[in-house]
C-alpha cells in the first residue's frame, strides 16, 4: 500500500481545501466583530478589577506591615487560615 502511494504524485490540479476552523467563516460578520470587542473589554475590565485587588492587598500588608494600623479578627483568621492552607500545598 506505501508502495501505491509512492507511485503517484500528489495532484495539483485539484484546489487545496483550507482546513482552518474559521476558514469558510465570514469573519467579517457584526455579530463576531461585535463578539470580539465584547471579549477584549470584559478580559480589560478582570485585568482592571485584578490590578485594583493586588493593589488593594499590597497596600494593606504594607500599612500591617508598618504597624500603621492593626487588622481585624477576621483579617487576622483569613491570613492563618490562608497561611496554613497555602504552606500545605
Amino acid at each position: 500500500m506505501i508502495g501505491l502511494v509512492d507511485e503517484h504524485p500528489p495532484r495539483t490540479d485539484v484546489p487545496v481545501a483550507d482546513e482552518s476552523y474559521f476558514g469558510t467563516a465570514d469573519v467579517t460578520d457584526a455579530s463576531v466583530e461585535q463578539a470580539g470587542e465584547d471579549d477584549r473589554a470584559a478580559r480589560l475590565q478582570a485585568k482592571k478589577a485584578r490590578h485594583v485587588a493586588a493593589s488593594a492587598n499590597l497596600a494593606l500588608g504594607l500599612e500591617m506591615t508598618a504597624k500603621l494600623l492593626e487588622p481585624t479578627d477576621q483579617q487576622v483568621r483569613a491570613g492563618a487560615t490562608c497561611s496554613a492552607t497555602c504552606s500545605a500545598t
